[in-house]
């Protein structure tokens, strides 16, 4: 959104210092987006594969975590249902949680867990 925000900035006829003053980001930065997009258009805006190895996240590993005995216990960090960032730092992973829990269906429910489908 940022970078179709500087495109659209710079069809206003905003300079490349006002535009990152407005979007709070820098004078290079907004320059690089418009230079690619100039050179390759739209499809230039989209992010570049990275270097390095995919990230691997055991996706059985988080959904078996969350519902073992109606999940783990939230007890110890004084919250009465999961949030994404406690379990991320319970199960020793990044913040991947959430996006595992939509594609599993999960949602955390006041002190467990249900299927999407089991609420009504």
């Amino acid at each position: 959104m940022r970078r179709a925000r500087i495109l659209l900035m710079s069809a206003e006829g905003l300079t490349n210092t006002e535009t990152g003053r407005k979007i709070w980001a820098t004078r290079p930065k907004v320059t690089s987006w418009r230079n690619r997009y100039a050179t390759a258009g739209i499809d230039a805006l989209v992010d570049l594969p990275r270097p390095g190895r995919p990230p691997v996240v055991d996706e059985l590993g988080v959904v078996a975590t969350t519902l073992a005995h109606g999940g783990p216990s939230t007890s110890a960090f004084g919250v009465s249902q999961w949030l994404s960032r406690l379990l991320d730092q319970h199960l020793g992973i990044s913040f991947t949680t959430v996006r595992t829990w939509r594609k599993w269906g999960l949602q955390p429910d006041v002190g467990t867990f249900t299927f999407a489908a089991d609420l009504k």
